[in-house]
């Protein structure tokens, strides 16, 4: 598998990188693009169709080439593949169809690949319905991977074909693993603090009551924010970073961060659904050890997956907000383990298999794919 990436500022730029790479012979079928969302990626879409590449793209909010964080940029990784290894399913999804999308992926991928795998981008569907629909229609967990679409505005974020913005979607790369190997892990790191609370009462991320407590009197309560209600929903987003919920799914952690608190209806919305009844953690403030923890965990994973040919990380962009400039450092130690072409960006949400190869969709959580040919 040949892969080169590229990393680049603006559109004109991206140009002329990209006619050099074509003059030295390599020639690309496919591109994985993760650009910022202020940037013009329908234009970027429409160059790599008139280039004749396949691709999938979203907007970003913090982009990853080879061990460096990038922000307002366009991070590429081409590969020369053959055309019968992988197929690319562009869908628009509709509210509350995400079940539906995840079914009739499934389905195609099955007509095509007798063992497929998947990496998918996505925006604003529910992370677990689509998990589930695929399962149901493959009789068996899902090799996927893949990145919820996100922006610095925390507004609409993306994907995007060479023609349109799409806002509510799923745009996939289906492989074929007898030619193409997808491995992967998802990787926390994260330490939980206090006495296990129970989601009461729910539906999909809205959580209305915890320990039979509205949900938004209970978190503010927790952290000892006795402040007057106008204040409150400001208040619960500036920690939704450093204190996710670790939901026990399935004898695993699973990170949920708070996303906004409503004073008016006493609700918290999270970044992921919840089921009635499940249990949780919080998690304490995150500090070097989460990063350590998180690199030694990387270096295992080598250990059964030493000689990959290319890397692709979905690291949330709620953990970027709380780790700050360590970040880095985790997204460097990636890069000196492998020292091969390797790109990523900062999402909303994340979907993997953890360590019992269960895949869930994950908040605060890196989701690391490595792609390698098995053709010769």
């Amino acid at each position: 598998m040949n892969v080169k990436n590229i990393i680049s500022k603006s559109i004109d730029n991206l140009k002329e990188q990209l006619t050099a790479l074509l003059s030295t012979g390599f020639e690309p079928s496919l591109a994985i693009v993760f650009s910022h969302s202020t940037l013009d990626n329908v234009a970027i879409g429409a160059m790599l169709k008139a280039q004749n590449i396949d691709f999938i793209g979203c907007s970003t909010a913090g982009e990853i080439v080879g061990g460096v964080v990038y922000n307002e940029s366009i991070s590429i990784s081409f590969f020369e593949l053959d055309r019968s290894s992988y197929f690319v399913f562009k869908q628009e999804v509709p509210e509350d169809n995400s079940y539906e999308a995840g079914f009739q992926l499934a389905k195609m991928a099955k007509e095509k690949f007798k063992n497929p795998s998947f990496i998918s981008l996505f925006a604003l569907i529910n992370g677990d319905e689509f998990i589930k629909g695929l399962q149901d229609t493959l009789q068996e967990t899902p090799c996927i991977y893949g990145g919820m679409a996100s922006d610095d505005i925390l507004s609409k974020p993306y994907v995007f074909t060479e023609n349109q913005k799409q806002f509510n979607g799923i745009h996939t790369l289906v492989v074929n693993n007898d030619k193409i190997a997808v491995h992967g892990c998802a990787i926390a790191g994260w330490e939980s603090i206090g006495l296990e609370h129970t989601i009461t009462k729910s539906k999909d991320n809205v959580v209305y009551e915890i320990n039979h407590e509205p949900a938004m009197t209970f978190f503010t309560k927790f952290f000892g924010l006795y402040t007057s209600p106008s204040s409150q929903n400001n208040e619960a987003n500036t920690i939704n970073a450093q204190y996710p919920l670790q939901i026990i799914r399935d004898d695993v952690m699973i990170l949920r961060s708070p996303w906004v608190g409503s004073p008016e209806t006493n609700t918290l919305t999270l970044t992921g659904s919840v089921y009635e009844g499940e249990k949780f953690k919080f998690s304490i403030a995150p500090g070097f050890e989460v990063i350590d923890k998180t690199i030694e965990e990387f270096r295992k994973f080598k250990e059964k997956i030493p000689t990959p040919d290319a890397l692709i990380l979905f690291s949330c962009k709620a953990r970027h907000w709380a780790f700050g400039p360590m970040i880095a450092e985790e997204v460097e130690a990636i890069d000196k383990l492998w020292n091969i072409p390797y790109q990523g960006f900062f999402c909303f949400g994340e979907i993997g298999k953890n360590e019992n190869e269960r895949t869930h969709f994950y908040n605060q959580t890196c989701c690391l794919v490595t792609l390698k040919s098995l053709e010769s």
